[in-house]
């Protein structure tokens, strides 16, 4: 849900811990993050539906940079995407830039799917990558299911 049918706000800040020697563990806020998702086309629901999504990454605690849990880079992402619905299946494609400050800039990129297979059961599966500039690409894959109390189709 968001703020009014095509616009959906974004904060979070982690709890991040950093395991070390000497004191044994370090503890704080991470990084924050701001973003404003601005579907051009379509909505939720809709057969198909394309947004940006640009976000800004930065420090808001002084204390975790001096303990050195985060550094004091910011980060500016401007992804875009695309999803199609189809039946009970929903394709998500992801292409976008990030900027670092200080650091190097590096591409993103994904593809995702949700289906249901009976009424209480969805399936989802996720490849996400990423290539920092004049570096290898890194992938991550992920699979899983979620049972619901309602059904959502059939």
């Amino acid at each position: 849900d968001g703020v009014g049918r095509r616009i959906q706000l974004k904060f979070e800040m982690p709890w991040v811990a950093l395991e070390t020697q000497d004191p044994p563990r370090e503890t704080g806020a991470g990084n924050a993050t701001v973003g404003v998702k601005w579907r051009l086309l379509g909505q939720e629901g809709d057969a198909l539906a394309w947004s940006i999504y640009p976000q800004l990454a930065f420090s808001m605690v002084a204390a975790t940079l001096t303990q050195g849990i985060e550094d004091h880079r910011r980060e500016f992402v401007m992804p875009t995407e695309l999803t199609v619905e189809l039946f009970r299946l929903e394709l998500n494609g992801e292409v976008g830039r990030t900027f670092t400050e200080n650091g190097p800039g590096s591409w993103i990129f994904g593809l995702s799917s949700e289906g249901h297979i009976v009424p209480r059961l969805e399936l989802v599966a996720e490849i996400h990558g990423e290539r920092v500039t004049d570096q290898s690409t890194g992938l991550i894959a992920v699979g899983g299911g979620r049972l619901s109390s309602r059904p959502r189709c059939c």
